[in-house]
């Protein structure tokens, strides 16, 4: 239901972090990979981080990846997050790429 619900089509291609063990045997059982989240939630952190090849820990949150080659009007992005909702204060002044997006 997880990757249906996330539009994932290949369970390999996902990570399942959980406290439950129950769980966590069912996602592997399918093929995902699995992070087990203890009270110590930074070393799962650090776990998905080195899975997924980026510091999720200087990620902003509400932001999104962009292409390499795509220029960014800062001021135009700023306009549309400023009558969309979007979560954020203040101009935009840095945008994160991450790869292979």
């Amino acid at each position: 239901m997880v990757l249906d619900k996330s539009k994932v089509k290949d369970a390999t291609q996902a990570v399942m972090l959980d406290d439950i063990g129950a769980n966590l045997k069912a996602a592997a059982a399918i093929g995902m990979d699995t992070i087990r989240v203890e009270h110590d939630y930074m070393q799962a952190l650090t776990h998905l981080e080195s899975k997924v090849g980026f510091k999720l820990q200087e990620f902003v949150p509400g932001t999104v990846g962009v292409r390499p080659h795509l220029k960014i009007d800062t001021a135009a992005l700023g306009n549309f997050m400023a009558t969309n909702s979007v979560p954020g204060d203040g101009p935009v002044s840095r945008i994160r790429q991450f790869g292979n997006v």
